[in-house]
């Protein structure tokens, strides 16, 4: 048990003793916010009035929570999330503790929905512009790299979160979208040298595929030709190539029908270039999920 507490270790604004806690659970997803949630005996009183527990609540909602994870080779990890809901436990009719569960700093891209424009920016400029919005610690300029390049004509965020708007880019544009746990990512994977072992800093682990349609089929109208535009691919003809995709690629048959005629309108392809490398990144985005 010592060697697990030297290893998670969480600390609590405004609270400055050692967190006690058990249960901890911290799931992290690809483009969505971090959840967390563990049971905090904040006090080692062993009767606590539920006076002393209301105010505990009152104090500790909406602190910052720091995780730091210790690696066997002494690498340390860090996420951090903000306490969001906090619970009262009672043990046999008497106070026992607190129930917590809060979220990650990715909170503040959704706290409204915005509307604007942005004229002939790229990718990069766009995303930066939104993430300044948020904390001045939110995001490394050097880690928001997009592999898309050309410049947007016309981009609107119409009635969406920040959050929901840079969701959407990521998927529209085939970018990685993420939160570090620390810092929001955007565009390419940050490097990572930290090494699971099955058994030791790895419980659980399983391997899992998904077998489900890449197929896109996309039709627009070019106004500067007055024709109407298309483009439709089965499958991704790049993607990560490895033994998983590899195989989900060559079962596509099995989850779909060659059909490609009939497809989805869009609006945001102004020419056959553009409609092209859309279907392309839908694709690729497919095989990456």
């Amino acid at each position: 048990m010592s060697s697990f507490v030297e290893q998670v270790h969480l600390d609590i604004s405004g609270f400055a003793h050692n967190v006690v806690y058990y249960d901890l659970k911290l799931e992290q997803k690809m483009a969505d916010h971090h959840h967390f949630s563990f049971v905090w005996q904040y006090t080692a009183s062993p009767i606590i009035e539920p006076s002393a527990q209301a105010q505990a609540i009152r104090d500790y909602l909406g602190r910052e929570v720091i995780f730091t994870f210790k690696g066997l080779n002494g690498v340390k990890l860090m996420a951090k999330g903000v306490i969001n809901s906090l619970e009262s436990i009672d043990l046999h009719g008497c106070p026992a503790g607190l129930h917590v569960t809060g979220i990650s700093h990715t909170i503040f891209l959704d706290d409204m929905k915005r509307s604007r424009t942005f004229m002939e920016q790229d990718l990069e400029t766009i995303v930066k512009k939104v993430l300044a919005e948020g904390p001045t610690d939110f995001f490394n300029r050097e880690a928001i790299i997009p592999t898309y390049d050309p410049n947007l004509d016309y981009m609107p965020q119409y009635n969406e979160t920040n959050f929901d708007f840079l969701k959407r880019l990521a998927q529209r544009y085939g970018q990685w979208f993420y939160s570090d746990g620390m810092r929001m990512q955007f565009g390419q994977l940050k490097a990572s040298k930290t090494k699971l072992i099955n058994g030791g800093s790895l419980h659980h682990f399983k391997i899992q595929t998904l077998l489900f349609s890449h197929k896109e089929s996309l039709g627009g109208y070019d106004y500067n030709s007055a024709a109407n535009i298309k483009n439709s691919s089965g499958k991704t003809s790049t993607g990560s190539g490895d033994g998983f995709a590899t195989a989900v690629g060559y079962r596509q048959g099995a989850v779909r029908q060659p059909d490609l005629e009939v497809g989805a309108y869009t609006a945001q392809a102004p020419d056959s270039s553009t409609l092209a490398e859309m279907v392309k990144l839908q694709t690729n985005g497919k095989d990456a999920n």
